[in-house]
């Protein structure tokens, strides 16, 4: 199929589809993909997406009989978490697998530290899977987001809320209440990279697993996430 594009770098992509008799088309700082002519759906992916998301694979095959947390993204650790700026964290996908048993309720949440010292933290949840007494005990949860993302910045002021997302209450975990999955600057947390290996900070991105009823657990759990840095603005 004859086509004739202007793809240089920082430059408008022009995309005529001459077979079809279309016009060309101006798309800013996005393209195209897949086989399908404009006329047919299309998914629009942008330079930002295209060019500087990262994935993060988080799995867990151990049990969840409790409270459970997981640091799955590190906002200014830049080396083992790779993205180019630290003002906040942005995500496109998420992709939430798990396996539990029939009788197990409780909920997967995501949210992000707003306020954190060595003893106690807030987070802001802005994702939830609730699971209830089911046959379905192997679930799959995709949230796609793009071509925009959620904007997960944190608003210095107090309270501490994230400027972009309408979310709330914050949840104060004390040490008192939590044993080992408190979070606080003090303790390491769970991460892609292992059992305790991160200590946590403001705008990290955590995951919390609640068990609220039922003698079994979840078996299984796999998040898989889109994401990049950008400037708090």
């Amino acid at each position: 199929m004859p086509t004739s594009k202007n793809t240089a770098p920082n430059s408008p992509i022009y995309d005529r589809r001459e077979r079809f008799g279309a016009k060309p088309v101006l798309l800013p700082q996005a393209h195209f993909t897949g086989p399908n002519p404009p006329e047919a759906p299309e998914l629009l992916v942008t330079e930002t997406e295209r060019e500087r998301n990262t994935f993060v694979f988080y799995h867990k095959d151990v049990g969840i009989i409790g409270d459970e947390w997981a640091l799955l993204i590190d906002l200014d650790d830049t080396t083992l978490w790779p993205h180019d700026r630290t003002g906040r964290i942005d995500i496109s996908t998420i992709q939430l697998i798990y396996d539990k048993r029939n009788n197990h309720q409780g909920d997967i949440s995501l949210g992000v530290i707003t306020r954190i010292d060595n003893t106690s933290a807030d987070v802001f949840f802005f994702f939830i899977e609730l699971f209830r007494n089911s046959q379905n005990n192997i679930v799959t949860v995709f949230r796609n987001y793009a071509p925009s993302q959620i904007k997960l910045g944190v608003n210095q002021a107090l309270p501490r809320q994230l400027t972009k997302v309408l979310a709330g209450p914050p949840m104060d975990h004390l040490a008192a209440s939590l044993t080992n999955t408190t979070l606080n600057l003090l303790t390491p947390m769970d991460s892609p990279y292992g059992t305790a290996t991160t200590i946590p900070g403001v705008g990290d991105v955590v995951a919390k697993y609640t068990k609220t009823a039922g003698s079994n657990a979840v078996i299984h759990t796999c998040f898989q996430i889109m994401y990049h840095g950008e400037f708090n603005v």
